[in-house]
């Protein structure tokens, strides 16, 4: 059993493993019913379990150092590959260590935001879940939660999708996007100092 509760509280991410299993699940379920390819493969319940527990390795780590507000780049990389490593252990305990190749894409996709080389489609669906959630629910270290508006443009917005098509991230936006609003993932106006 995983006191998900407990682990979570750690950095007040509360419902966040839940919420990204949800996400996953409707997600590929409605590229399913939509017909979209290359999803044969894709194993349900393993996106559901890589979801609900791709982040466990949060139990190993100091809450300060889950919640520091401003890390490096060296410390957020050393800070990933340690939340990796101790959620592979849990795995491993739990006897689902099969699930540990699809972690270490989805971490690797978090590290580089999707441009580091290719991803398959359960971790892109999990990493657009987890992105999102992130973004829009609160957090100790980030102040406000995101606008659900402003979420999902920064998704669109990530170098995964600005490369090409993103047929799984294109669905996830319109799956979630308020029915009135128009989501482009316009690039941020330079600011020029005079």
């Amino acid at each position: 059993m995983v006191d998900f509760v407990s682990i979570q509280a750690r950095d007040v991410a509360l419902n966040h493993n839940e919420a990204v299993a949800a996400f996953a699940l409707a997600l590929l379920r409605e590229l399913r019913a939509g017909g979209v390819d290359g999803l044969e493969a894709v194993d349900e319940n393993d996106v559901l379990a890589a979801a609900l527990v791709h982040d466990l390795g949060k139990h190993a780590i100091k809450p300060d150092r889950l919640n520091a507000p401003a890390l490096t780049g060296e410390e957020r990389d050393r800070l990933r590959r340690d939340l990796l490593e101790n959620s592979t252990t849990v795995l491993d305990q739990l006897d689902i260590g099969a699930l540990a190749p699809l972690l270490e894409d989805f971490y690797r996709f978090e590290a580089s935001h999707g441009a580091d080389g290719e991803f398959g489609p359960a971790v892109e669906i999990i990493a657009v879940a987890d992105i999102y959630d992130a973004l829009t629910a609160p957090k100790i270290y980030k102040g406000a939660p995101w606008r659900i508006v402003g979420a999902l443009e920064e998704l669109l917005r990530l170098p995964y999708c600005l490369e090409r098509e993103r047929p799984i991230i294109k669905a996830f936006v319109d799956l979630m996007k308020p029915k009135s609003a128009t989501i482009a993932a316009q690039r941020k106006a330079k600011v020029v100092l005079r």
